[in-house]
């Protein structure tokens, strides 16, 4: 199987690069590594029992990657974060990278690509719960159709069939 084209991918980071929030939260390496795991954790382990020892994505830093902010893998097991003097990491950044590896390849192959619904939905989830921006919840979704960037409804989200607590 194929992967499906990124449709989505230019509106999703003009809406990105367009938020007033975007440039703020500046992180040192310890702390992005903690946001990782806190935002992959929150997200992958609602109310299951015993994931205490659940992997999380590895993460590594890039000081010579200059066209991203943040690269994860295909396989959803390792996060590539730049961390030079002209892009510091940032907690937008991890959260739209956590998203990518939370977001199962299955889905990005066969709808809408890596920055398809689900994967804006699971974004969404962790700008909101990890307070990256300081909208609720209806007006940070209306900001990302407002854009162009269709987002799956709520109930899609993966965390929601695991959790009865949505946020």
């Amino acid at each position: 199987m194929g992967t499906a084209r990124d449709i989505q991918r230019s509106k999703v980071y003009g809406w990105q690069w367009g938020m007033e929030e975007y440039n703020g939260h500046k992180l040192s390496r310890p702390q992005s590594i903690k946001y990782v795991n806190q935002m992959f954790r929150w997200h992958t382990t609602a109310n299951i029992k015993g994931a205490r020892g659940m992997w999380t994505p590895a993460v590594s830093f890039n000081t010579r990657l200059r066209r991203y902010s943040g690269l994860a893998s295909h396989d959803r097991t390792k996060i590539t974060l730049t961390d030079t003097k002209d892009i510091p990491i940032e907690l937008w950044t991890v959260a739209h990278e956590v998203a990518h590896c939370v977001t199962p390849n299955e889905v990005c192959t066969t709808t809408g690509g890596a920055h398809g619904k689900l994967f804006m939905r699971h974004l969404i989830e962790m700008l909101i719960r990890f307070k990256v921006v300081k909208m609720s919840l209806s007006e940070l979704e209306a900001s990302a159709k407002a854009a162009g960037v269709k987002i799956a409804p709520r109930t899609h989200s993966l965390r929601v069939k695991r959790s009865a607590s949505y946020l």
